[in-house]
Parts: C-alpha cells; structure tokens; sequence
C-alpha cells in the first residue's frame, strides 16, 4: 500500500449573509488533510469493471496484457475542525467487491452531520468537504462502466464497450475498440478515435467527437456539437447550440435554435429547425435523398460532387428567395417556388423556409 499524507492550512473567506442582505466577511483557518493509496484486485473472470464514485475524478487507462486492477486513489478532506477532518478522512475508502459478473470499485464516504448541512453551515464554509480522486488501470480487453457524480472522468485504450454517466464534470473517451455510451447532466464530453458505435447525451455542455468508425447519436439540450470523420451515419437533436460537422455518411438533424453546418456528407440529409441557417455541403457517393426545412432562416444545399442519377427538386420560401445554379429542368418557377429536375431525376430534393432564402449549386459553384 502506498501511502502520501499532506497537511495544509491556509486562510479562507468566510461570508455570512442577515435577513436584510448585509454581507460580512471574517478570516478564518481551513485544514486539509490528503494521502494516496493502492489497491489491486484480480479480474477472475468477471466480464465487467464498474467504477463509482460520487465526488471526485476518475481515470482509467487500459493496458494489454494485464490481468488484474490496480487502483490508486487519493482521500481528500477539507474543513475547520482537525476531529471532524480526521472522523471524515477515516471513514472515506475505496471498496472492491464481486457483484455477479462485475468487479465493482466504489469509493465510500461518510454521511455528514446535520449540522453541516444547514444554510448558515454552507454560507460560512463550515462544513468538512470530503472527495477521492480515482486512477485505475485495467485489462484493454475489459468492459467498463463509470458512474459518477460530480468529478470529470477520462478513459483511453479500452478495447471493450464503455457506459459513462455522470452528474457534472467533463468526460474524454479516447482510443476505445468497442461501443460508446456517454450521459452527462453537466459537463463537456470529448471524444475521439472509437472503432464501435457512440451514443452521446448532454444536457448542458459543448460535444466534440474526432475518428468514429461507426454511427453516432447525439443528444444536446445546451451545447455547440462538433463532429469530424465519422465512418457511419450521424442523428443530433440539439435545443440550443450551433452544430458543424464534417466528413460523414447520412445525416438526420433536429434543431430548435442555432445554425447547422455540415460538411463532406457522403449520404442523404434530413434536417429541420426551428431557428437558424442550415448548410449542406453534399459528396454524394450514391442515390441519396435531401430534405431541409427552417422555420426561420436561410437553406444552403450545394453539391461538390454530382449526384448519380440526379433528383427531382422542389424549393418553396414563404419570405425569401431561391436560387439555383446548377443546369435543371423546370416544371414550375416563381420567386418563391421551384420544380424541377436535374439529370433522371432519381433523387429528391426538397427545401422549404419559412423565412429566408434558399441557395442550391453545383460543382464548381
């Protein structure tokens, strides 16, 4: 067992606030107590790791050829009273313990005292606050499933299928061989080279996903989401937050507010939103389908390489313009309305605004 204690003391500002709103601020002296320490535990067959941890980061990497789990974790606790600090640190600890086919490590903490928790506590910073940081190394070959509560998480070189859940911190996922399941309330998620399919979700957050070998699902609530390289086919439902994509297969696209961008897109596109500019920059390989529709903004659809077999367009702006440069059979023009057909006419176009203006060209325009 490794063993790294620390004492420090240091001045804090401590703030109370009366009925009527007047701040007043004191000095006073907060301890803190940390030590670091080891545990290792075989996997003996256990299909699963499952790591929890409500209070604090939690890392794990894994490793080829290893057989078993080392887990290094250090305690942490923060407060006024040295007897409470103690108490607080001595109950803090990480368990390891069989749960049917998974290895579970969950780092343990003490309930605290009803005295720490009333407002008055919480304003003069008088409770011990308590957290344990987590690094493991695993087999590469595991499957692995975190669940934390507020801590960011980072796993890289997993070749099993990951769950990662957390309340609020920031999630990375790097270098992982099987499927990608990230849910995060609060938090930003990072993700990168994935060989398996991702299902991501964040309800206050900006997502980044590089180098996914297969199809991706996103879900933002709060959130910019940034995609590039993706080997399969993209789904997003985003509320608030601009999205740009580049380099993907098919692509179906939910938006309320904030402009979408996508870039390289190998197959067909379904894209709607309520406010904002959507722009399809299309490289079709295949027959493909495009509808896009904006309650209130512009359309931009443009071709960077043709589409086999050509489409049948229909375009319709209720307070915009369209416009078309690419050579095209029409069957039907206005300002406001188009119909046509480029080429057989064996795909469908369709883009319709509310408000704004509708732009569709061709190679080299």
């Amino acid at each position: 067992m490794i063993r790294r204690t620390r004492w420090k003391t240091a001045a804090r500002l401590a703030a109370g606030v009366a009925a009527a709103a007047v701040v007043m601020a004191a000095t006073a002296r907060a301890d803190e107590r940390s030590e670091t320490f080891e545990k290792r535990a075989p996997l003996d067959g256990a299909k699963r790791v499952v790591v929890k941890n409500a209070r604090g980061d939690v890392f794990i990497e894994g490793e080829a050829g290893r057989g078993d789990i080392r887990c290094e974790y250090e305690k942490q606790a923060r407060g006024r009273k040295r007897d409470e600090i103690e108490r607080v640190f001595g109950a803090m600890d990480v368990e390891v313990r069989r749960s049917g086919d998974d290895l579970v490590i969950e780092a343990v903490y003490p309930k605290r005292k009803e005295s720490d928790r009333g407002l008055l506590s919480l304003i003069m910073q008088q409770y011990t606050s308590m957290r344990i940081d987590m690094r493991l190394r695993v087999p590469a070959a595991a499957a692995v499933v975190v669940a934390a509560g507020s801590g960011d998480v980072e796993v890289a070189g997993l070749e099993g299928a990951v769950e990662i859940s957390a309340s609020s911190g920031d999630i990375t996922a790097r270098r992982i061989g099987g499927a990608l399941e990230i849910q995060v309330s609060s938090g930003d998620i990072v993700v990168a080279d994935v060989a398996g399919p991702v299902e991501l979700s964040a309800a206050s957050g900006d997502i980044s996903v590089r180098r996914v070998a297969k199809s991706v699902v996103v879900q933002s609530a709060s959130g910019d989401v940034d995609a590039a390289d993706i080997g399969g086919d993209l789904a997003i439902a985003s509320t608030s937050g601009d999205v740009e994509v580049s380099g993907v297969g098919s692509v179906e696209f939910r938006g309320t507010s904030g402009d979408a961008a996508f870039a390289g897109v190998r197959g067909g596109v379904i894209a709607s939103i309520s406010s904002g500019t959507v722009t399809v920059v299309a490289a079709p390989a295949a027959v493909a389908d495009y509808t896009l529709a904006s309650s209130s903004g512009g359309i931009v659809l443009a071709f960077e390489k043709e589409l086999p077999g050509g489409f049948a367009l229909k375009a319709q702006t209720t307070t915009g313009e369209i416009t078309v440069s690419l050579p095209i059979k029409l069957h039907k023009v206005s300002r406001r309305y188009l119909a046509g057909i480029v080429g057989e006419g064996k795909s469908i176009v369709a883009i319709e605004t509310s408000s704004g203006n509708i732009t569709i060209t061709g190679t080299g325009k």
